[in-house]
């Protein structure tokens, strides 16, 4: 499965496993059997391997990493940023729920969402689904959280159902907030304030719109704490339940947002250099296979250039004015 992942579609399954057979024995690796196992054999036992193995794969990798990763804390907390991209499937797809873009489109889509730790850039989580709703994928990573962490997400994920998860689950958050979020958000805005506490609440006309999608929710006051900074011009206006002034200084909110870029720069390694909407399957289980062991491909890889920067940079004094160095993820996947 793997080996697929760095295979173009033209390449069969015959010509992948011949490759695979010839380099493990150079390399004096192991194999159940001389002879190359036929591709129809392959074929058939793709179609009984659960998508999740690969889930469950990265998360042991990481479990068993993060022993030796305390220095990916963020005022010692974990930090992790969520966001989505649709990618084109193959056309079958179109009959297991994936809709068509457009009139005009040629292939379905279907919405790939990530979580990723910011510190140690390394998908945590992540899934593929035909609905393109991102909050609700959001909600899905919140179970592999724990008490105390920290999730960055850009504007549209916040609203008041995702703050009120995140507050059950004890997970702060940090969003970029749009107009027209609410009114106390509007009202900050316009405001010279720059630094707030305000009370989020659902008016009682809304509540019953928002029990039809969570049927589980309460209507409780939520305490957000509102931020707004200016870079080359821009404001920005962020809310977090990080509500401690002095813990977690307003000054400290601009990076910790556009740090978020790192999950952006891994949607670009996936689409343009690993090509994780080529697949060779044609069916949901097959092709969530293959994108599945494409993350967790990622996470080998983020794992090994850590730990080859830290031996690197580990004799660097951080305030040296020499760069660290840091190596070319492009070269360390290929």
């Amino acid at each position: 499965m793997f080996r697929l992942v760095f295979s173009k579609n033209h390449q069969g399954y015959g010509t992948t496993i011949v490759e695979l057979w010839a380099q493990c024995q150079q390399m004096d690796i192991p194999l159940p059997q001389p002879k190359p196992v036929a591709a129809s054999a392959f074929c058939n036992a793709r179609k009984k391997l659960d998508e999740a193995i690969f889930k469950i794969l990265n998360s042991r990798i990481i479990t068993t990493y993060e022993k030796t990763a305390e220095s990916y804390l963020w005022i010692g907390r974990r930090l992790f940023a969520v966001d989505g991209m649709k990618i084109n499937l193959p056309r079958p797809l179109r009959h297991a729920d994936y809709a068509l873009p457009s009139n005009n489109a040629h292939y379905p889509q279907g919405l790939v969402s990530c979580l990723y730790q910011l510190k140690s850039q390394i998908p945590t989580d992540f899934d593929l689904a035909s609905h393109g709703n991102e909050r609700r994928m959001a909600q899905v990573h919140l179970k592999t959280l724990s008490p105390g962490d920290v999730v960055v997400y850009d504007r549209g994920y916040f609203s008041y159902a995702m703050l009120y998860a995140h507050n059950e689950k004890g997970v702060d958050v940090v969003f970029r907030l749009a107009r027209r979020a609410g009114t106390v958000i509007d009202v900050f805005m316009d405001s010279r304030e720059t630094d707030a506490i305000v009370t989020i609440e659902v008016a009682r006309g809304h509540q019953k719109t928002v029990r039809k999608k969570h049927p589980d929710i309460e209507f409780v006051p939520l305490s957000l704490r509102l931020i707004k900074y200016r870079i080359e011009g821009k404001t920005y206006t962020v809310g977090t339940t990080l509500l401690d002034r002095d813990a977690f200084q307003a000054s400290v909110f601009p990076d910790l947002y556009h740090s978020r870029w790192g999950i952006e720069e891994l949607y670009k390694i996936s689409k343009h250099l690993v090509a994780v909407d080529d697949f060779h399957a044609h069916t949901e289980r097959g092709v969530k296979q293959e994108l599945f062991a494409h993350f967790v491909l990622l996470t080998l890889n983020r794992i090994l250039t850590n730990h080859t920067e830290a031996g690197l940079n580990a004799n660097r004094k951080p305030e040296a004015a020499t760069p660290h160095f840091q190596v070319n993820i492009k070269n360390a996947l290929v």
